[in-house]
């Protein structure tokens, strides 16, 4: 049984704010822009340019996100302590 104290615990609700890093799309362009450098090897020259220049966008869009700082977001919180509980009396056990 849950003791009357822990249940008044259980229903408290804490509010906070939280920075979080700004979302972008350049780290995708970039990852692109590799994948395609590198197949470019075994295909054509012209997959190879194209790698290059997502390469070269995807760390120039990178670099102005972060330098010189970082682009954040605030997010506010709302967490709420979850009740557990089992009708079960003992634990199995499973070794």
């Amino acid at each position: 049984m849950v003791p009357d104290s822990s249940r008044a615990e259980a229903s408290e609700v804490t509010l906070g704010k939280v920075n979080l890093p700004a979302p972008n799309c350049v780290a995708i362009i970039l990852a692109f822009g590799v994948t395609l450098l590198l197949a470019g090897l075994l295909t054509s020259l012209a997959v190879s340019i194209l790698g290059a220049i997502l390469v070269v966008t995807g760390c120039v869009g990178w670099f102005r996100d972060v330098l010189p700082h970082e682009k954040e977001e605030t997010v506010e919180v709302k967490s709420e302590v979850s009740k557990v509980f089992t009708r079960r009396r003992e634990v199995e056990d499973y070794q």
